[in-house]
């Protein structure tokens, strides 16, 4: 794919907002242009979603969000198996203060699995904010047993962040700095 999606929150369903969303094994998500500017105060906005899915290449993206919003915001919010998520470049601006607000969260949870081997690396992440619920990297702990497992990766890199990078899964080494 290489496409420029430019959203307006207004036009999408509540569970949607998001850029693109992927549900499909081996899918390529790379070159895209992701755009969302929204004063929407009670939306949230993924710029890509990725379902359960295996093999996924996510790379070379640029997502941009701008919002003003008191909900969560996902650069990139992945769920997939044994999935590349390489050299896309991540800005996150949210003036609110009280939700988590992520460059790339890596879940895994009761009813879609996912979250696991995945390859993390060369990303650019800048959250602007630099509020301390602003995370670059979670691979996180959705629910007792169902965790972020062994993810790798380096060469990351994260500005604004409050946290870096977050790992509340097991066996990870996924590696960034902070600038």
């Amino acid at each position: 794919m290489d496409n420029t999606i430019i959203n307006s929150l207004a036009d999408l369903p509540t569970n949607l907002a998001c850029g693109i969303w992927i549900a499909d094994s081996k899918a390529t998500v790379s070159g895209n242009t992701i755009t969302c500017n929204s004063a929407d105060a009670t939306a949230s906005y993924k710029g890509i979603m990725v379902a359960a899915t295996k093999t996924a290449m996510l790379t070379g993206n640029t997502i941009s969000i701008d919002m003003s919003s008191n909900n969560i915001t996902w650069g990139i919010y992945h769920g997939g198996n044994l999935s590349t998520l390489s050299k896309n470049k991540i800005t996150v601006d949210n003036d609110d203060t009280t939700s988590n607000h992520y460059g790339i969260d890596v879940f895994s949870g009761i009813s879609i699995g996912g979250g696991n081997g995945n390859v993390i690396e060369g990303n650019e992440i800048d959250l602007v904010r630099n509020n301390a619920k602003d995370i670059g990297i979670n691979l996180q702990l959705s629910s007792p047993g169902y965790a972020a497992t062994n993810n790798q990766g380096s060469d990351n890199l994260t500005a604004n962040c409050g946290t870096g990078i977050v790992d509340s899964g097991t066996g990870n080494n996924v590696t960034g700095k902070d600038i």
